[in-house]
């Protein structure tokens, strides 16, 4: 295809303007005939097109994204799950997710419910006109106890009216000594209670701050045993398994003691700060014939360093890994402080857990 006769010097800063061709130098020192500027006009168009071709933009492959927190899935057993991979330049694409090397679906996004504890690694694939390119999606099934299916008023934690022995959340059984009426309650409760209150009693039961990400607000708070004895949770069907992690707080009670010196205990740090004080939650494992596993210590104070500026009272919650324990089906607490007396902790021993996680 050839231009319409123009002046050769508007022709060339057409050409010049539009794109840059390796080589355009034209010369023109005399007034071409009509059919001169024909000729060069499809010379130029050609050189043109050749030259505008080699500067096409290259549309790379397709490349998969997949909102994964934590690098794998999480999904407790008997909820439904949709994975729903983001692809570009996905046109006339076509997709296959692959389960030990067996094909699973052939759909974009997969939807799964799992029935039991299971670690699954999925090969997701994407192949159209510009390549295949493929990804690994890990789910990873769960027992998660959250306390979520207990009920509350607001503002309150459960007193345990009928003096039982125990109770059930999911697949753990949690221990009670007693109730709020008792002169030693010990054990496990749960609790919608957040921050100052206007009982001090109430405040040993509220969280310092609400869990995140949660379609409720309740949590358990444990109450241990000021003299060292320990309180344990077991499994439901007492087998022994592998608790992922838990999550973890202080109650506004203690967080109140710890940085203010009230409710019996020292202030921590001393009026400067500097005395080296700390605050310890103990997790150890035992397997169904009685044989202690592993343990964690969490840290809910730290003023060890002896800085003021390093000083720590866990205030977030917190998750803490517990696999390092290994599979287990009871798991006892215990709470230790460098505020003691010989026979007893003088910090008081409470202590907010949620979301404990079974993979196994």
């Amino acid at each position: 295809m050839c231009f319409g006769i123009i002046e050769s010097k508007q022709l060339i800063s057409i050409f010049s303007e539009i794109c840059e061709p390796k080589f355009i130098e034209i010369v023109v020192k005399f007034k071409m005939s009509k059919y001169l500027i024909y000729l060069t006009t499809c010379l130029l168009t050609l050189v043109l097109v050749s030259s505008c071709e080699n500067k096409i933009k290259d549309i790379p492959p397709s490349e998969i994204y997949i909102n994964m927190p934590l690098g794998v899935y999480e999904v407790k057993v008997n909820d439904t799950i949709t994975l729903s991979p983001k692809i570009t330049y996905d046109i006339n694409s076509t997709y296959t997710w692959m389960l030990n090397n067996e094909l699973v679906s052939e759909e974009k996004d997969l939807r799964l419910i799992p029935k039991s504890l299971q670690y699954l690694e999925y090969t997701f694939s994407v192949k159209n006109a510009r390549g295949a390119v493929d990804t690994l999606i890990p789910v990873q099934s769960m027992y998660l106890i959250d306390f979520d299916e207990k009920e509350l008023a607001t503002d309150s934690f459960w007193v345990n009216t009928n003096n039982i022995s125990s109770f059930v959340s999911d697949k753990i059984r949690f221990e009670v000594n007693g109730n709020s009426t008792s002169e030693n309650w010990t054990g496990f409760t749960y609790s919608n209670l957040i921050g100052n209150k206007s009982s001090e009693d109430m405040e040993k039961f509220s969280a310092y701050k609400k869990p995140l990400e949660r379609t409720t607000s309740i949590f358990g708070v444990i109450m241990l045993d000021a003299y060292g004895g320990s309180i344990s949770l077991e499994t439901a069907d007492g087998e022994d398994h592998l608790f992922k992690s838990i999550s973890v707080n202080n109650t506004y009670y203690v967080y109140d003691a710890i940085q203010n010196g009230k409710h019996g205990s020292k202030r921590f740090g001393g009026t400067m700060g500097t005395e080296k004080d700390w605050l310890k939650l103990t997790i150890t494992g035992f397997n169904k014939n009685g044989t202690q596993r592993g343990s964690v210590d969490i840290m809910l104070a730290d003023y060890t360093t002896g800085s003021n500026r390093n000083n720590s009272i866990l205030g977030e919650w917190t998750t803490f890994n517990l696999q390092s324990i290994g599979k287990v089906s009871r798991m006892e607490f215990v709470m230790t402080s460098s505020d003691r007396d010989p026979d007893k902790i003088n910090t008081p021993p409470f202590v907010c857990i949620d979301e404990i996680k079974i993979i196994e």
